[in-house]
């Protein structure tokens, strides 16, 4: 019984992300958000300690951010990140950490706390807290956006523009389109 909740529990999160990455490219969200980046300087595989000792020492990733604790100020990850702490201002796919913060999210991403300023797609985590939350989801416990266009299950659901600020259980905006 134990493994057949635990298989639901893992098929749900990966489902969760899986439909943040397709809300992401559904998105009109540019590949290559910063100045100087593009598929000819990123590196594939990146492995990370602290944000400044990492093999390659590449702020731009295109296929798996490995690390403890990764990036910084100006990283970005177009593929997956995946450690104990992501500090990656911005990712395009998907994120599993015990702690992600950023600035723009496009895609899903999972950790026990998860931190960003602009997230489309998906949020799964014990607290998701962003100022703007595109097309997409937050699954957690504390769910908390300024302004959305998306649907909030949890425990306690706040949202500025949602049919009521707080409420428990779910909450969505009263007028979508408003992000």
């Amino acid at each position: 019984m134990k493994l057949k909740k635990n298989v639901m529990l893992y098929s749900m999160i990966v489902s969760l992300m899986f439909a943040g990455v397709l809300a992401s490219a559904a998105a009109d969200v540019p590949e290559y958000p910063f100045k100087g980046a593009s598929k000819d300087n990123g590196t594939a595989i990146k492995f990370c300690l602290w944000p400044d000792i990492a093999w390659p020492n590449n702020k731009y990733v295109q296929g798996l951010n490995l690390g403890i604790v990764s990036f910084g100020d100006k990283g970005y990850v177009i593929g997956a990140d995946i450690g104990f702490a992501s500090l990656t201002n911005y990712v395009r796919g998907a994120q599993l950490a015990f702690y992600g913060q950023g600035k723009v999210m496009h895609g899903g991403q999972v950790a026990l706390v998860n931190i960003n300023k602009d997230v489309i797609g998906a949020q799964v985590g014990i607290y998701n807290g962003t100022d703007v939350m595109g097309k997409g989801a937050q699954v957690g416990i504390v769910n908390n956006a300024k302004t959305s266009d998306a649907i909030q299950i949890g425990l306690i659901n706040i949202m500025d523009n949602g049919f009521l600020p707080v409420f428990p259980f779910f909450n969505f905006p009263k007028e979508w389109g408003t992000k």
